[in-house]
């Protein structure tokens, strides 16, 4: 009984393993006839990208879309049928035997591809994110998604025209809508620029993207790192976001205010390069200045003084104001609020605008001979003074109209105040930059300054080699060196400096302080005879660590033989202090002491009588 109760137990494991097994299918490929269930995914060869349904909310609503797998995100890059969703879970994705790529739901048919196919044909999600649909006898691909992009450009697509396709993005409607919402994202043909237009106006602009222009077709292409994206939001902004590996997050950066169309307010300039990009024109002061200082710039600028003109009657009397000049500076893209003139010389543009008092402004293409005339209020202009080129004479020349009083405070070259404040602020980093430059170029020199010192002194305690020491060469007090001398207390008269010999060497000598070479043993340690190799033999004074002469009593000696140097004495040829050893070289005396001369071998027994 047990038996059997243990054995349908395992059959129900066994079975319930297989049902969880077969619940979710990956694929690769996926071939003619096979299709893929709400349940089922198709897996790029890589595994950075994944291909299935899914739904939003819980809504009944099914998609067929595309969304990373290797790294964490729930945003869709591209989504097949996102006018057209299914509404049931029993759903298929299935390339027909005609060769076309449909979602079928039992009620409707929706096809994939947009043109028809009569080929026998395979579809495949390629790691870059492509989900393409080959010709199964030559791979030609017959239709790819990167030529139907929704809201989301990845690594390799392009927007605008290329290969006779036009390409382009659209936002969802809502966060949980994919259906094409109200904004769109193209690559502005010939203007090497990006748009966004809400609805047919134009909402935000770019212009500083490289095209790829070849023959007919004018064309953008994302080439950036494979973790990365641009999506068009449903508020219409572009927003860039990267994979971060080190912090195992997205990290975005959003599009630029002033592509926004009269994104600061009227008499306004906009500085794509600033923390805070909007500044009123020079002569004009927030509308509202708290909302500014708030970061809401809507209202935008008036005068600070008005215009002596406007005061007047008639339009046609002589004032004196005069106009202020911008050098650096991007007119708006749209024909709103100014006209078109054309007109041969500069000096005949700044008259037709000083005869109109409602003329406030004017600029002047010297490559067109083009005079635009702004009255009543100027909108959307944009500093381009960071990353303009000097040599481009296509820009024009801005000229705002101020009063009299306006203009003393300007140079015989004027720019406006936005563009002298950029300057600043470009001196300002680059003398900060220097800065910082120059105090890590000290930092560095005083760094290996201090390791040559270092290593100056660690080679000059190691000292001289003992074995190629000359006895007879003369010791002279100023010529040599004793290392560490200032240890101690400061010694009044001029030091004596003695050579300094390695501990390598000295052992090397003294045949590594062997029996064999030791001539006695005093208080303070043992003396132990040492042969160069030049034949000459010198007397080493090892002291004794349990001796307790120190650095002082081992200086004061060396300092005291050193100036006693006498032809009837010893010499003191150097000392050695490498490997915390503290030993003196003297010159050997090969007779014995001065004692067995002086008072001879018995002279000093006493008798016990």
């Amino acid at each position: 009984m047990a038996f059997t109760s243990a054995l349908t137990s395992l059959t129900t494991l066994v079975c319930l393993c297989m049902f969880c097994v077969n619940a979710t299918t990956h694929k690769e490929i996926l071939q003619t006839g096979q299709s893929l269930g709400t349940s089922d995914t198709l897996l790029s060869y890589g595994g950075n990208f994944e291909l299935g349904f899914f739904s939003k909310d819980n809504s009944t609503k099914y998609y067929v879309g595309i969304w990373y797998k290797r790294v964490p995100n729930d945003k869709i890059v591209w989504v097949a049928n996102r006018d057209s969703p299914v509404q049931t879970s029993s759903a298929v994705l299935i390339i027909q035997p005609d060769g076309n790529f449909m979602i079928i739901d039992g009620q409707k048919t929706y096809r994939v591809n947009k043109a028809s196919n009569n080929f026998s044909t395979y579809a495949t999600l390629l790691d870059s994110g492509n989900l393409v649909l080959l010709n199964t006898s030559n791979r030609a691909i017959l239709w790819q998604s990167f030529d139907d992009p929704t809201d989301t450009l990845i690594p390799g697509m392009n927007l605008g025209y290329n290969s006779g396709n036009f390409r382009s993005l659209r936002s969802w409607t809502s966060a949980d809508d994919p259906a094409p919402g109200e904004f769109s994202l193209n690559y502005g043909s010939g203007a090497a620029s990006l748009i966004i237009y809400n609805g047919t106006d134009v909402f935000w602009r770019d212009d500083n993207y490289n095209d790829t222009y070849n023959g007919m077709e004018d064309y953008f292409t994302w080439s950036v790192d494979n973790d990365s994206r641009l999506v068009l939001e449903v508020s219409g902004e572009l927003i860039k976001e990267s994979w971060s590996e080190e912090a195992k997050r997205w990290v975005s950066i959003r599009s630029s205010k002033c592509g926004t169309e009269n994104s600061c307010g009227v008499f306004s300039i906009c500085n794509p390069q600033a923390h805070d990009p909007c500044d009123c024109l020079h002569g004009f002061q927030p509308l509202h200045a708290d909302s500014w200082r708030n970061g809401n710039t809507s209202a935008g600028c008036v005068r600070k003084i008005e215009l002596s003109c406007s005061n007047r009657s008639s339009n046609n009397v002589k004032s004196n104001d005069g106009f202020f000049q911008f050098n650096k500076v991007q007119l708006p893209q749209t024909s709103n609020g100014y006209i078109k003139l054309k007109i041969d010389r500069a000096r005949e543009c700044e008259s037709a605008c000083s005869r109109n008092c409602s003329c406030v402004a004017y600029a002047y293409y010297l490559n067109s001979s083009i005079c635009q005339l702004w009255h009543g209020q100027v909108l959307s202009l944009k500093n381009i003074s960071t990353y303009l080129d000097n040599s481009d004479n296509t820009n024009p020349i801005f000229y705002l109209r101020l009063d009299a009083s306006e203009l003393v405070t300007a140079d015989s070259n004027p720019t406006n105040a936005t563009e002298l404040a950029t300057d600043f602020r470009k001196h300002e980093n680059l003398l900060r930059n220097l800065l910082l430059i120059v105090i890590l170029i000290l930092l560095l020199a005083f760094l290996i300054l201090g390791l040559l010192v270092y290593w100056t002194r660690r080679q000059r305690r190691k000292g001289e080699d003992l074995l190629r020491f000359h006895v007879s060469m003369s010791m002279k007090v100023e010529d040599s060196e004793l290392t560490e001398a200032h240890r101690g207390a400061k010694v009044k008269k001029k030091e004596v400096k003695l050579p300094l010999f390695s501990f390598v060497s000295v052992a090397a000598a003294t045949n590594n302080f062997s029996d064999a070479n030791k001539l006695g043993e005093g208080g303070f340690g043992p003396v132990y005879k040492g042969i160069l190799l030049n034949g000459d033999e010198v007397a080493v004074k090892r002291l004794s660590r349990r001796s307790g002469q120190g650095w002082e009593e081992l200086r004061n000696e060396a300092l005291l033989i050193a100036k006693l140097q006498h032809n009837n004495l010893v010499r003191l040829l150097g000392c050695c202090i490498d490997r915390d050893e503290k030993m003196l070289i003297y010159e050997l005396m090969p007779n014995k002491s001065l004692d067995v001369f002086l008072f001879g071998l018995y002279f000093a027994v006493l008798e016990l009588s």
